[in-house]
């Protein structure tokens, strides 16, 4: 079994093999949802939200606005707020009685999830104070909020959720990753620490008996990577194989924009990157 991580922007999600197509058609409604969004076809009371206009949102809820509308990628005007970080706007629709677990896309995230992505600390303590869920399971993702910030490192944010009663060790329900084998196989040596210092049992092992050292230890040996098409090269692929899928994107507005049509995983100690979409 090879154990390898990969190179990109953006949040790091880990999957074996064997699922990495059953999944991507969540992943498309997810983040193919942040690279094509536009304010053009949502309605006011989501263009208010996504730009943190209070008043507008007050206008529109005191008109007799659902707060709990979809728009057209199935978006609450919650979730908006809380991914952008408009964090008077959170309140003012809490405080109007928007669900706050209420699902977002497909997939069915919350609107911590969005806080928690993309590390916005008030949004989060605002949407913790109404009552979110900090151990919410997507229906069809497979992390928990704590899992989404051990990746990328955000320090403040798995504070915030543990001690609002995260449960730390916590398996993912696709390939039974804890925060603490996330934040090792990402090296994140600080998220790893506060981790363990809450709890984190080290010896958890993923569904394939791999702990986070072990995972840790093989990563290390990665090469250079070299990008392949999945298509040419079939023979180096093992189904129960754990990668690391790698979204390749842009940050502009304090918003990180993935593309579903350059996703890949890494194979073969690390020296390959095998991209999805050829």
């Amino acid at each position: 079994m090879v154990i390898v991580i990969g190179i990109a922007v953006g949040t790091w999600v880990f999957y074996t093999a064997n699922t990495i197509l059953s999944l991507s058609s969540v992943f498309e409604s997810i983040f193919d949802s942040f690279a094509h969004k536009t304010l053009n076809n949502d309605s006011p009371l989501h263009k208010a939200a996504q730009r943190g206009n209070v008043r507008e949102i007050k206008r529109l809820l005191e008109s007799g606005t659902e707060v709990d509308a979809k728009d057209h990628e199935e978006r609450t005007p919650l979730y908006l707020a809380a991914a952008y970080g408009r964090d008077e706007a959170v309140e003012i629709l809490l405080k109007h009685d928007a669900n706050v677990d209420g699902q977002s896309f497909e997939a069915g995230v919350t609107a911590l999830f969005g806080a928690v992505q993309n590390n916005r600390i008030k949004s989060a303590r605002i949407l913790i104070e109404y009552g979110a869920d900090v151990n919410v399971k997507a229906p069809t993702f497979p992390q928990n909020p704590l899992q989404q910030a051990a990746a990328p490192g955000h320090i403040k944010m798995a504070k915030i959720l543990m001690d609002s009663g995260a449960n730390v060790n916590e398996r993912d329900s696709n390939s039974g990753m804890t925060a603490l084998y996330i934040a090792t196989v990402s090296g994140n040596k600080k998220m790893a620490s506060l981790l363990a210092s809450n709890g984190a049992d080290e010896t958890i092992p993923d569904n394939y008996g791999q702990t986070p050292e072990q995972a840790a230890a093989i990563i290390k040996s990665r090469k250079t990577h070299k990008l392949v098409k999945a298509r040419d090269e079939s023979e180096l692929f093992d189904s129960n194989a754990i990668v690391q899928i790698v979204y390749l994107g842009t940050t502009q507005e304090g918003f990180t924009y993935h593309w579903p049509n350059r996703v890949g995983f890494v194979i073969d100690d690390g020296s390959l990157v095998v991209t999805a979409a050829h």
